[in-house]
């Protein structure tokens, strides 16, 4: 699992390498389908809305997802 959360590393690192790669979105997105037929994103950094909402879109989920929500805190500044 790469623990980039909205930019694609997965992506480029599966092309590369002859074993499974995931990253936190879509390992993130594969549990919360788990749980419901709809999911919600909560993410500090305002920036990372639109991002998110076209990475979902990216792995076929935007009818699955409610929202996505964000605190204006960046992540660096939560930790």
């Amino acid at each position: 699992i790469i623990a980039g959360f909205g930019c694609g590393e997965a992506s480029i690192l599966q092309e590369m390498v002859p074993f499974p790669v995931i990253g936190l979105l879509e390992a993130s997105l594969s549990a919360a389908l788990l749980f419901g037929r709809k999911f919600s994103i909560l993410s500090g950094g305002e920036k990372w809305k639109p991002i998110l909402e076209k990475q979902v879109e990216n792995f076929g989920l935007a009818s699955r997802l409610a929202s996505v929500r964000t605190v204006s805190m960046t992540g660096a500044e939560i930790v």
